[in-house]
């Protein structure tokens, strides 16, 4: 039972996190992938797929705040983790790294890590 109002909390949270980002709110945004991402954790651990895709959603609305070098960094563990366990090949880990090299393009000064 726990489980699954922490499960019906968590896509609450994501919810409002895109209503916040489409309104143009990212600060609030953050805030609440931030809150989503405690429980992802919580439920199925960090090195998760889905964990890894709530990073790459708090990897977004950092570069929609033009904090580049942290939105690499949560793009680059979703990669790591994705990658590792899904496979170089897998949809989720290609759509990752795009992301990846979308930011590095639009964010010259912003270098992966090796």
């Amino acid at each position: 039972m726990v489980y699954c109002r922490l499960i019906e909390y968590y896509y609450a949270l994501v919810g409002g996190a895109v209503v916040y980002s489409r309104k143009g709110n990212y600060p609030k945004a953050l805030e609440w992938h931030q809150k989503a991402l405690v429980i992802r954790e919580k439920v199925l651990g960090k090195e998760h797929p889905s964990t890894a895709l709530t990073y790459n959603n708090l990897a977004l609305v950092n570069s929609h705040l033009s904090d580049y070098p942290k939105a690499l960094e949560w793009y680059q563990l979703s990669y790591d983790i994705i990658s590792r366990v899904l496979g170089e090949n897998h949809p989720c880990t290609k759509a990752v790294k795009d992301n990846i090299d979308i930011l590095i393009s639009n964010a010259p000064l912003v270098t992966p890590n090796p």
